[in-house]
């Protein structure tokens, strides 16, 4: 089995809960998106920073260039809604970690594609909507694949992975728990 189907069903529950978490929002209404905006602002803007002092365009080289902060700050900006204060970032402190960090963010792309096509009209989605280059999500795959390739990195970019999923939890939990 390849190293992302490895980490694909090793991250399945986490990944399920995050789903679950945010499908109690009904995106075509003004508050509750918001509130999704929210809940990813405390989570995905710690994160893609964390990954980017990490070294992420190291490992995939570009990534820097397709980073979606300043999507996410002008939805935010669109909606009038103030920047919440950052959650404490994940560290991703060697390459495995690193990588199951961009696993979880990146995709997060693909799920975002869906999602857009439940903004309600007239509202921004340019995070959810985010344009990436041709073959992006499977030019990442061939690089984990290529980089994972023993049982301890495997673990150790489960483990960031799942905790990265998790931090994400506890964001929507707080904004939707509101």
């Amino acid at each position: 089995m390849s190293a992302h189907a490895e980490l694909r069903e090793a991250t399945r529950e986490a990944h399920d809960a995050i789903d679950a978490a945010f499908s109690a929002l009904n995106l075509g209404e003004r508050d509750d998106y918001a509130a999704f905006l929210t809940a990813h602002a405390m989570a995905f803007l710690p994160v893609e920073q964390a990954l980017a002092d990490s070294g992420a365009d190291e490992l995939f080289p570009g990534w820097l260039g397709a980073r979606r902060a300043d999507l996410l700050l002008a939805d935010l900006d669109a909606l009038g809604i103030a920047v919440p204060p950052p959650e404490q970032a994940p560290t991703y402190a060697d390459r495995a970690a690193l990588l199951g960090g961009l696993y979880v963010i990146e995709g997060s792309r693909l799920g975002g594609k869906l999602l857009r096509r439940e903004v309600g009209e007239g509202l921004s989605a340019g995070f959810l909507n985010a344009e990436t280059p041709p073959g992006h999500w499977r030019a990442f795959l061939a690089i984990l694949d290529r980089l994972i390739y023993s049982g301890s990195e495997q673990r150790g970019a489960t483990d960031a992975a799942i905790h990265t999923f998790q931090f994400f939890g506890r964001a929507a939990g707080r904004v939707i728990e509101r």
